[in-house]
């Protein structure tokens, strides 16, 4: 699953054919500061993924750190979306 290591602050590599997954989806399109363009990469061949771990491998830790935190953040803000749904149905009922 793609949420458990967004939730952990992780960058994600998906696969081309992830357009079945909401989160990969969703995530994909936020943006990060930074090298990585967004806290989902979607790698498309052999050439992708070395292209995208190259970059992986010249980011600091300290930036590491940042982004881990950034990523965090994103999934924060998106949590407890079902029980504000229910909430604002059952308010308008």
């Amino acid at each position: 699953s793609v949420m458990e290591s967004l939730a952990a602050g992780n960058l994600t590599l998906v696969g081309p054919y992830c357009e079945n997954n909401r989160e990969a989806v969703e995530f994909k399109e936020l943006a990060l500061k930074g090298p990585v363009p967004s806290p989902v990469v979607v790698i498309k061949n052999a050439a992708d993924l070395a292209k995208h771990l190259s970059i992986l491998s010249k980011i600091s830790t300290e930036h590491l750190a940042q982004m881990k935190e950034e990523i965090k953040g994103l999934v924060i803000a998106r949590a407890g979306v079902t029980q504000k749904l229910v909430n604002k149905i059952t308010l308008n009922c």
